[in-house]
C-alpha cells in the first residue's frame, strides 16, 4: 500500500480490512492499494467481476492500468465541501475480457476523510454472476432496508403529528403524539445518512446534524416510554436533558474538531446506563402489565442490547472489520410499538368522544336536510337566473342591432324621401342581423374562425349579388381566443357586420379581401376593399363611431386607412388577457 497523508508519502504492507481512523485518527489522506491475482485462480466461465463490500470514502479502481470505476473528489465537491461517501453501499465492477491477463494487478486509490469510517474491506475477485448475486443481496440489506425504514419513520411521524394537531373541546392535544412524531423524525435523519452518498449540507455540518439527531432520538424515546409507564420523576428528566446536552457537545467536537474519543466515551457511558435503565424500566413496566407496557419493554430491551453491541463493535473496534450496525434495523420494533401505542391511545380517545358527540347526530342530520333543500333551491334559482340573463342578452342584442335598423327604416319612411333601394338595404341589414344574432346563440365562445364562417354563410350570396367579390384568407394556426365571452363574440359579430354593411352601401367596391392571421401575441382581422374611399378624420360618421366603440369594448386596437381605390380596416385582439 502507498500512503499519502500529513504531507508525506509512505509505502508498506497491510492486511485487509484496513480501518483508516484506527491508524490516522484526526487526519485525512489518500491510500493506494495494489493487489495481485492470477486469472487461473478465478472461475471465468460467466465473466470476471470485482466486488467491494466496503470502500471509502471515495475511490478509483483500475485493473492492469485500465480505469474501470472512479469516484474521486471533484473540484465542485471541494468548493462546496459536500464530499461524497461511497462507503455506504457495496460496489460490483465487471472486468472486460480485453483487460484481463494471466497475471493481473488491481489498483485501488482510496480517499479517506477525518473520522468518516474510511478504509477498505477485503476485495473479492470471482465469477461475475455469483458476485452480482452477493452484491444484490448486500445492497438490498444495506440500502433497500434503510429506505424502507426512512419511509416507515416518515409515515409514523406524519401519522403521529396529524393525531397531535387534531384537538377538540373533549380531547385536548396529547403530548405523547408529538414526542412520537419528533422521535421518528430524528431517527429518519439518522437512517438517511445510511443511504445518502452526497450529503445535502457540507460534511461537518451534516455530520453534526446526524449525531445530534441520534442523541435527540435517545432523549425522545426516553420521554416516550416515561409517558407510557407514567414515570413523572423530575430528577430523571433533568438528568436525561443534561446528558443530552453533553452528547451534543461531544458530537460538535467530533464533527468540527475531529476529536472522537469524547463521543466514544459518552456513547459507552450511555450504553451501560441504558442497559441498567432497561432492566429497571422493564421491572417498573411489568409490575402492572398491559399490552402497551409489555411491547414497549420488549422494544427497550432489544434496542438497548443491540445499542451496546453497536457501540463496542462499530465505535470501539471499527465497523470495517465486518461488523455492522444492527440498531438501525431493530428500531423498527420500537417504531411498531410506538404505532401500536398511538393507535391504541387514539382509539380510546375516539371511543370517549363518540359518547360525547352521539347527542348531536340527530341535529346534524336535520341541519343537513335543511342545507340540502337550500342547495337544491339555490341550484334552481341559479339556473333560472342564467336563463333570464341569456334572454336579456339576446333581447339586448336584437334591440341594438335589429331594433336600430328597424327604427332607421321607420324614420326613412316617415321622411318620405327614402329611395326604395336604400330602404331595401336597411331591411336586408335588419334581416341579416336577426339571422346572425340567432346563429350566435349556437357559436362557441372564442371561436373566431367559426364566427367568420357563419358571417360568410349568411352574407356571401348577398355580397356577390351586389357585385362584390369576396377573397378569404384564414390562417390555419388561428385557434380559439379563450378569454372571449358570448357578449364579446356578439360585439365582434356586430362590428364585422357593420364593416360589411358600410362597404356594401358606401364603398362602391368590386372586391373585398378578408384576412385572419396571427401576429405574435395578437389575432389580426384585416378587411381591405378597392372602393372609392373616404376621409377617416371625419368624426361625424356614425359607422366609424360604432366601430371604435365596439373595438374599445373588446379591448382591441382598431386602425382605419382609406384612400381612393383602397380602404383597409384592421382590428387587433390579444390572444390572452
Amino acid at each position: 500500500m502507498q500512503l499519502e497523508t500529513l504531507g508525506e508519502a509512505q509505502e508498506k504492507q497491510v492486511q485487509l480490512p484496513y480501518f483508516w481512523d484506527h491508524h490516522y485518527p484526526g487526519y485525512a489522506g489518500t491510500a493506494k492499494f495494489s493487489l495481485r491475482w492470477a486469472l487461473a485462480d478465478v472461475p471465468a466461465e460467466e465473466g470476471v467481476a470485482i466486488y467491494l463490500p466496503r470502500v471509502g470514502n471515495r475511490f478509483e479502481l483500475s485493473v492492469n492500468g485500465h480505469v474501470l470505476l472512479t469516484h474521486l473528489s471533484t473540484e465542485a465537491m471541494r468548493v462546496s465541501q459536500k464530499q461524497a461517501d461511497f462507503s455506504k453501499r457495496p460496489h460490483w465492477v465487471a472486468v472486460p475480457e480485453a483487460v484481463l491477463k494471466a497475471e493481473n494487478v488491481l489498483h485501488l486509490r482510496v480517499e479517506s476523510d477525518v473520522l468518516r469510517k474510511g478504509g477498505l474491506n477485503p476485495v473479492v475477485v470471482g465469477s461475475a454472476q455469483e458476485l452480482y448475486e452477493r452484491y444484490e443481496r448486500d445492497y438490498r440489506w444495506q440500502v433497500g432496508w434503510a429506505l424502507v425504514m426512512v419511509a416507515f419513520n416518515w409515515t409514523v411521524a406524519g401519522f403521529s403529528l396529524i393525531l397531535w394537531s387534531t384537538e377538540s373541546e373533549v380531547r385536548p392535544r396529547e403530548p405523547l403524539y408529538l414526542i412520537a412524531a419528533l422521535t421518528e423524525f430524528f431517527w429518519s435523519i439518522r437512517m438517511l445518512d445510511v443511504v445518502l452518498i452526497t450529503p445535502p449540507w457540507p460534511w461537518p455540518w451534516w455530520s453534526f446534524l446526524v449525531y445530534a439527531a441520534y442523541i435527540f432520538w435517545i432523549y425522545g424515546a426516553l420521554m416516550f416510554v416515561h409517558l407510557i409507564v407514567d414515570i413523572q420523576g423530575q430528577r430523571i428528566q433533568r438528568t436525561s436533558f443534561v446528558v443530552m446536552l453533553i452528547g451534543v457537545a461531544t458530537a460538535a467536537m467530533e464533527a468540527f474538531a475531529g476529536i472522537d474519543m469524547p463521543r466514544v466515551i459518552w456513547l459507552g457511558c450511555v450504553a451501560v446506563s441504558l442497559l441498567v435503565y432497561g432492566v429497571w424500566f422493564c421491572h417498573r413496566a411489568l409490575r402492572q402489565p398491559n399490552a402497551e407496557r409489555v411491547l414497549i419493554a420488549l422494544a427497550v430491551i432489544v434496542n438497548v442490547v443491540l445499542g451496546v453491541h453497536d457501540w463496542w463493535f462499530v465505535r470501539v473496534l471499527g465497523g470495517v472489520n465486518g461488523h455492522t450496525n444492527w440498531m438501525p434495523y431493530s428500531v423498527v420494533l420500537f417504531g411498531w410499538s410506538l404505532v401500536f401505542v398511538v393507535i391504541s391511545r387514539f382509539r380510546q380517545s375516539m371511543l370517549r368522544e363518540r359518547a360525547a358527540t352521539s347527542q348531536f347526530e340527530f341535529r346534524v342530520k336535520e341541519k343537513e336536510m335543511v342545507l340540502r333543500q337550500d342547495y337544491e333551491d339555490q341550484k334552481l334559482h341559479l339556473a333560472e337566473n342564467e336563463r333570464l340573463t341569456e334572454r336579456q342578452r339576446v333581447l339586448r342584442d336584437m334591440h341594438d342591432g335589429v331594433g336600430a335598423h328597424l327604427s332607421a327604416a321607420i324614420r326613412q319612411i316617415e321622411r318620405g324621401s327614402i329611395k326604395p333601394a336604400d330602404l331595401t338595404w336597411t331591411l336586408h341589414d335588419c334581416l341579416d342581423l336577426l339571422k346572425l344574432t340567432v346563429d350566435g346563440m349556437n357559436c362557441e365562445m372564442g371561436d373566431v374562425v367559426g364566427l367568420l364562417a357563419n358571417i360568410r354563410y349568411r352574407l356571401d350570396a348577398r355580397m356577390r349579388a351586389a357585385g362584390l367579390q369576396l377573397v378569404w384568407r384564414i390562417d390555419a394556426e388561428v385557434q380559439k381566443i379563450n378569454w372571449m365571452t358570448m357578449q364579446n363574440m356578439q360585439n365582434l359579430r356586430f362590428m364585422i357586420f357593420g364593416i360589411f354593411s358600410n362597404i356594401l352601401q358606401h364603398a362602391d367596391a368590386t372586391q373585398l379581401e378578408v384576412s385572419l392571421h396571427l401576429d405574435g401575441p395578437l389575432c389580426v382581422f384585416d378587411f381591405s376593399d378597392n372602393g372609392v374611399g373616404f376621409n377617416v378624420d371625419q368624426t361625424s360618421f356614425r359607422g366609424l363611431r360604432f366601430l371604435h366603440e365596439r373595438a374599445q369594448l373588446l379591448g382591441g386596437v382598431l386602425q382605419i386607412q382609406s384612400q381612393t381605390g383602397q380602404t383597409r380596416v384592421t382590428l387587433r385582439l390579444p390572444l390572452k388577457k
